[in-house]
């Protein structure tokens, strides 16, 4: 009932889509019980059925754009699921979402109405103020950026892959787990004040160190996703406001690290400034050549997530976060961190 995006469904009319808002009705759990299975079939068999609820596609003309499923393992543990699309959702959506079911577990469980605050706008009326808001004098001075940001922009990094590349993409990817330890993200993020810098532009420099170290070559696009809610009405929305940024790390000249860094901390301002076209519009305007098989003008992204709050405590109970992977890659290499208490 509280927002919209997530009871919106999507036909269309002549070839052209339309957003259609449902009036607000209760959403049907579906719950699982495990508990008289012996613990390590009950464990695969959880396993399965997320797997099965996180696989299945949306129907984007008649479904909720929010798919739940409670499973129940013991007396004491449940897992619940959360799985939304990412045409309602994104990064910044899930944490909303997760507090304000927190929230009204916790008003709810205390027979108690929850006060979560009026939302001063939804999502169909962002929408329509970007697309009235992006045009004229603004339309032209981001184009103009962006075009002569990406004039001559390689066709593809060469990445030194194992195989050769398909005509189409499969899409099918796996997650490798790293930690840079506390002591090393502390000396990163004295080098970002020395240099007066932020841990991410740190970070992202010295991944296009790496990648110049394997292919190169000097002229490195890397895309980096961006939340998008400039305005301040957008701050406990449901949505996707994300947009990708295209950085181009400059290596010529040899430069040394600090050197970089500078070249690095001067295109993400610039890019900041420029940050309102979305990149589909970008794409469209620059159509440059495309192939099935790899995403237009990058084939590598960067994303740095803000520290992560592992645990939420309740009145009576105790919540820990899981993300579950997809095994999908959507490109040919992304480098996600997340900052942590303890490192990243």
């Amino acid at each position: 009932a509280r927002h919209e995006v997530l009871r919106t469904t999507y036909r269309a009319v002549d070839g052209v889509p339309q957003q259609v808002i449902h009036e607000p009705t209760p959403v049907a759990m579906n719950v699982i019980d495990l508990r008289h299975l012996p613990l390590e079939e009950r464990e695969t068999n959880a396993q399965q059925r997320l797997d099965d609820a996180t696989h299945r596609p949306f129907d984007l003309t008649s479904d909720l754009m929010l798919r739940t499923l409670l499973i129940h393992l013991t007396d004491n543990e449940q897992i619940l699921l959360l799985v939304t699309h990412h045409i309602a959702s994104d990064g910044w959506s899930s944490e909303i979402l997760i507090r304000e079911l927190s929230d009204l577990y916790q008003a709810f469980s205390r027979g108690e109405e929850p006060e979560l605050p009026p939302l001063p706008m939804q999502y169909a009326d962002y929408a329509l103020w970007q697309r009235e808001h992006i045009t004229g004098e603004l339309l032209k001075r981001e184009l103009a950026y962006w075009k002569e940001q990406l004039t001559d922009l390689p066709p593809a990094l060469n990445l030194p892959f194992d195989r050769p590349r398909g005509p189409r993409p499969d899409y099918r990817g796996e997650r490798v787990p790293i930690e840079v330890p506390d002591q090393v993200t502390q000396r990163l993020r004295r080098l970002a004040r020395e240099e007066k810098s932020t841990l991410f532009m740190v970070l992202l420099a010295s991944f296009m160190t790496l990648l110049y170290r394997y292919i190169g070559e000097e002229d490195i696009p890397i895309g980096i996703p961006i939340a998008g809610r400039l305005r301040t009405e957008t701050e406990n929305l449901i949505g996707f406001f994300v947009n990708t940024l295209v950085l181009r790390g400059d290596l010529s000249q040899e430069p040394t690290f600090r050197q970089l860094l500078h070249r690095v901390r001067k295109v993400c301002l610039d890019a900041y400034d420029h940050q309102e076209l979305p990149f589909e519009k970008l794409v469209a305007e620059l159509h440059p050549e495309r192939h099935m098989g790899q995403s237009p003008l990058f084939q590598v992204m960067f994303a740095m997530q803000p520290i992560a709050k592992e645990r939420t405590k309740l009145a009576n109970l105790s919540m820990e976060r899981n993300v579950l992977q997809t095994k999908t890659a959507k490109f040919d290499l992304s480098l996600s961190l997340t900052e942590r208490p303890i490192g990243i």
